[in-house]
């Protein structure tokens, strides 16, 4: 299929999650030409119970994921006083909204809970917080329950 279609889907690669994203991406953005030839050769069965109004739903889910992986992935520039503030921005993208559909609440609440028993933030992403002085207002610490304390010796 992917000799016939104008751009090759991407495959599944287990070592990446992103690459889901990508390939989610590729089913979507061909998904009108990939019906067509699944209906030339009488499959349309492997795609017909995709619902592509909540596959974009989850592509538009996934893509702060992304963003968030990519930035902390990052190797020309500190990623470390990032963390914290990275975490908070999935947690809260994982907040439901009234608008929500069902699938999505669903899986806002599952994401968001593996996110909370998953990522844990240690002493060294609050202390790069502390010393970022981009970050002076430290607010972002006490949300959550990340509050840092700091204790100084002092050696005479």
């Amino acid at each position: 299929m992917n000799l016939k279609l104008q751009k090759s889907l991407k495959q599944e690669v287990e070592t990446r999650w992103n690459i889901k994203l990508a390939m989610l991406e590729s089913i979507n953005d061909q998904f009108e030409e990939i019906s067509n030839l699944l209906t030339e050769r009488n499959e349309l069965s492997k795609i017909e119970n995709i619902d592509s109004n909540m596959l974009q739903i989850i592509i538009n889910f996934l893509r702060k994921f992304q963003e968030a992986s990519d930035y902390l992935e990052g190797t020309k520039y500190p990623t470390l006083h990032m963390v914290i503030p990275w975490y908070k921005i999935l947690i809260n993208h994982c907040q439901v909204n009234i608008s929500d559909n069902d699938a999505l609440t669903q899986l806002k609440s599952v994401v968001g809970q593996i996110i909370v028993n998953k990522l844990k933030i240690e002493s060294i992403h609050k202390i790069a917080v502390f010393f970022d002085p981009r970050m002076k207002q430290l607010k972002i610490l006490v949300h959550h329950g990340l509050k840092i304390k700091l204790k100084i010796s002092v050696i005479y």
